[in-house]
């Protein structure tokens, strides 16, 4: 049974029940549940998890928009490092992220799909945000959430993550900056969609009209990206996939890991959350950070909030599905975004039974709702594939 949560109903193309969700799964991200009494004292180890935790407050949201509103200084610019054939007139550009004085900080690679002879068509891109930083491009498109009839209607656009690899047709491309988990990876993933317009030259390239698919971690940095993009006015995507995402760490399960950290053990398995956590709840601990300075570390990871009503007034549309079991993704992490459940024309969000982390992008119903929607949102519905 799949679970459906909606913001909106596609009458002709969507056979949605809408259903009431349970409480969720009480695994939290591999550590079990929390045992009885464990949240009675806020405090540990001098932090108050009460207060860090604590759901973030309007002016708190409007601060880190400020803080985006301008690209940061220096900016990063793309150069162009390899131009790989794959045969099949596919054509695959490898692409570095520098920032002056500081080298590579993250590569990329572009996706141009094969043209039949007389196709001048413009194509949109397609951002491909994986769950792996060390991502390899094949692999990536195998499992990519979107029909394969549609794959060559788009030009694909990949992201290594910070201190990652990228693999393209056998030849491994690094990034020299460390790992900095979701800090950087939304402002990179901007710099990356907005900065391929010098990169591709190709007048049928429309690198005005842009999607985003992000799985797992990229999931949230979807958001993060987006989030930045509507605050500069440039480079917002037309609609945005998020699949097993943890979009929050306000969240229980947040908090139980970082009750775990500050007392020496484990953060569980939910994607990059042991450096959320060191960057924020240990920072507290060591007296490098105030509460305030850690909660809005916190915030500046959490690509929801940004699109949470009143804020969801505009593009992009929004996707969301997640597995119900929460071995990886708790499902209270995912359901940060069920603010979509009453915003129609805005959003969709689905809880689906039967799948796992890896193995939601396959679910055929994130492909036939996902393919109506790119079709829609993105492509005009001009393809033959569209129709």
């Amino acid at each position: 049974m799949r679970r459906v949560r909606t913001g909106v109903v596609f009458a002709a193309l969507l056979a949605l029940t809408l259903a009431g969700c349970d409480s969720g799964s009480c695994e939290r991200s591999g550590l079990g549940c929390p045992p009885t009494g464990s949240e009675d004292d806020p405090v540990v180890a001098g932090v108050d998890l009460a207060a860090l935790f604590a759901a973030p407050r309007g002016e708190e949201i409007e601060a880190v928009l400020a803080g985006w509103r301008s690209p940061p200084t220096p900016a990063v610019a793309l150069r162009e490092v390899a131009v790989l054939d794959l045969g099949g007139r596919e054509i695959v550009r490898v692409v570095e992220g520098v920032r002056a004085g500081a080298g590579p900080v993250f590569v990329g690679a572009v996706r141009q799909p094969p043209r039949e002879p007389g196709d001048a068509r413009k194509r949109p891109l397609l951002l491909v945000l994986g769950d792996d930083p060390d991502a390899d491009v094949g692999r990536l498109i195998a499992d990519l959430a979107v029909r394969e009839d549609l794959q060559d209607d788009v030009v694909m656009v990949f992201l290594a993550y910070r201190g990652g690899t990228l693999r393209v047709g056998g030849q491994s491309y690094a990034s020299a900056a460390p790992a900095d988990p979701y800090a950087a990876d939304g402002e990179d993933a901007w710099a990356l969609a907005t900065g391929l317009r010098a990169i591709i030259g190709d007048p049928t390239v429309d690198v005005d009209r842009l999607a985003i698919v992000g799985h797992g971690r990229g999931g949230n940095v979807a958001l993060l990206a987006a989030a930045r993009a509507r605050v500069r006015q440039q480079g917002v995507p037309s609609y945005i996939l998020a699949l097993s995402a943890p979009t929050s760490f306000f969240t229980p399960t947040a908090r139980f890991s970082a009750r775990q950290v500050l007392t020496g053990g484990p953060a569980g398995s939910l994607p990059a959350v042991a450096g959320v956590l060191e960057a924020t709840a240990v920072a507290v601990r060591d007296g490098r950070q105030t509460t305030e300075q850690a909660r809005l570390g916190l915030l500046r990871r959490s690509g929801a909030f940004f699109f949470a009503p009143p804020r969801l007034s505009a593009p992009p549309f929004l996707f969301a599905a997640v597995p119900t079991n929460g071995v990886v993704v708790p499902l209270e992490d995912a359901r940060a975004l069920d603010f979509l459940n009453g915003a129609p024309g805005r959003g969709l969000y689905l809880e689906l039974d039967n799948v796992s982390h890896t193995t939601v992008q396959a679910d055929a119903q994130v492909l036939s709702t996902g393919g109506v929607l790119l079709c829609d949102r993105l492509l005009n519905n001009e393809p033959a594939e569209c129709r």
